[in-house]
């Protein structure tokens, strides 16, 4: 696929995450500091995420635990080809780094392999000076976009 294409399918990821029912908080602390702004022809995606005083500690870092929703987001734009979508079996985040208010990161996700039924995922996070901050790796099943929302609600009804 060349990069256009998976700017596209990125882009329009975004959309579908962002008019999602029951991610309105989601959306207001995670998604609207993301900014896709390229991808390349081996389906790298690459994104902006702007570190606000709200997505930090009480020692004025970003949390952990955002550092975390950012990689697994990520994840799901990068294996998104708007027809499928990922739910999350494993993740490991790797934190190297703080990162203080205001700082620009930039972010790689890409797809490290991908079956019919299960994809493997990494991201690394830089700060502006390129430093490393954050690696993530992810096991995600896959599924259809059209069955995502039953899906969710099935999980959580524990049926």
């Amino acid at each position: 696929m060349a990069a256009s294409r998976y700017l596209a399918a990125a882009q329009k990821a975004i959309k579908q995450v962002a008019n999602h029912p029951t991610l309105k908080n989601y959306n207001t602390t995670i998604l609207s500091p993301l900014k896709v702004v390229g991808a390349t022809d081996e389906g790298v995606i690459k994104f902006n995420w702007k570190v606000e005083e709200k997505h930090l500690t009480p020692a004025g870092r970003l949390h952990g635990g955002l550092t975390a929703g950012i990689i697994d987001l990520t994840h799901g734009i990068a294996v998104s080809d708007c027809t499928q979508t990922a739910t999350t079996l494993e993740l490991n985040i790797n934190y190297m780094r703080y990162v203080p208010n205001n700082e620009l990161l930039d972010i790689e996700s890409r797809v490290a392999k991908q079956g019919s039924r299960i994809a493997f995922l990494e991201t690394t996070i830089m700060d502006s000076k390129g430093r490393i901050i954050a690696t993530g790796k992810q096991t995600a099943m896959l599924v259809d976009v059209s069955k995502a929302y039953e899906f969710s609600q099935e999980v959580l009804s524990g049926a």
